[in-house]
């Protein structure tokens, strides 16, 4: 199978249940477009007010763009289940960009919904991930995320239960 068969010869070999969720289809790029919109108006809105230091901005940024490469990966990679080396950089690039975002955040957060958005991307990318095949790998992900906002809520000064009290919309189902 090579990358420069059209959309709709991909679609065919993901399977029912995959080509239920359109992956790769229009509607499905467009919400995601309209979701990656979303990510950066409610980044910039809730810590627009914060006195942010440059290097929270480049974080806060990285973690987007983490998502964002993530989401094209998933979007894009040919064959169901996901290969599996793509599916752990997908898993990976997740933990890695909730990492970013949540470390970037001022200390202690001033609003609950600046963790927000990389709670919502990691709910949205870990889904892909089990509905491309790879649910293991979602769950594992899941647990590490839940792992590191444990650790940034100590580190923060909210504790670690709020850390892991952020992550729990965010278990795959």
């Amino acid at each position: 199978m090579t990358c420069d068969r059209d959309p709709a010869a991909r679609a065919a070999d993901r399977g029912a249940v995959v080509n239920a969720f359109g992956i790769g289809s229009r509607p499905l790029r467009v919400m995601m477009a309209v979701f990656a919109a979303s990510y950066v108006m409610l980044t910039v809105s809730a810590n627009f007010s914060e006195s942010l230091a440059t290097w929270q901005w480049v974080g806060l940024t990285a973690g987007f763009v983490l998502f964002l490469v993530a989401g094209v990966a998933l979007l894009d990679a040919p064959g169901d289940p996901l290969p599996t080396p793509i599916t752990v950089v997908v898993a990976t690039l997740a933990v890695a960009a909730v990492a970013a975002t949540l470390f970037s955040l001022p200390f202690p957060v001033t609003e609950a919904i600046q963790s927000g958005p990389p709670m919502g991307a990691s709910v949205i990318v870990l889904a892909l991930l089990a509905v491309r095949g790879r649910p293991l790998a979602a769950w594992l992900a899941s647990a590490a995320i839940t792992v590191v906002a444990a650790v940034w809520g100590q580190v923060c000064g909210v504790g670690s239960e709020y850390g892991v009290s952020i992550t729990l919309p965010a278990t795959p189902s």
